[in-house]
């Protein structure tokens, strides 16, 4: 049995979760399952708004996220709109480098909706 290091709850790691673990090549979870699960949850806001400006147009717009996050913003307008394409996103994968290290290289340079309401009619602020 482990001891979660954040709320201190023990939790059973099995023997084949060990195994999932070492194929994978990651460490064992040093969490209980309910917090990995909150740690997983808050990963995205749902509920501040934040007024900064879209990264494409200068626009002053409302947004989930946080002048300093750390990837472009666009509003919904532009990011639905054709003035630029996913597809200029696109990498090849190096296999000599850690993928999650690729990962967030990438999650940091591809732009984010600034909500995920769309259709509205003067309604900036809902999410």
């Amino acid at each position: 049995m482990k001891s979660c290091l954040r709320c201190h709850q023990s939790f059973e790691i099995t023997d084949s979760d060990r195994s999932f673990y070492s194929e994978l090549d990651v460490p064992e979870p040093t969490q209980c399952p309910q917090c990995r699960e909150i740690r997983r949850l808050i990963w995205r806001n749902e509920r501040t708004l934040y007024k900064r400006k879209c990264d494409a147009t200068g626009k002053e717009i409302i947004s989930v996220f946080h002048n300093d996050a750390p990837f472009p913003v666009y509003d919904n307008e532009y990011w639905y709109g054709d003035g630029w394409s996913a597809l200029e996103y696109g990498r090849a994968y190096d296999f000599s480098r850690p993928f999650f290290e690729q990962f967030q290289e990438l999650m940091h340079a591809v732009p984010q909706l600034s909500r995920s309401a769309i259709n509205n009619q003067n309604c900036n602020y809902v999410n």
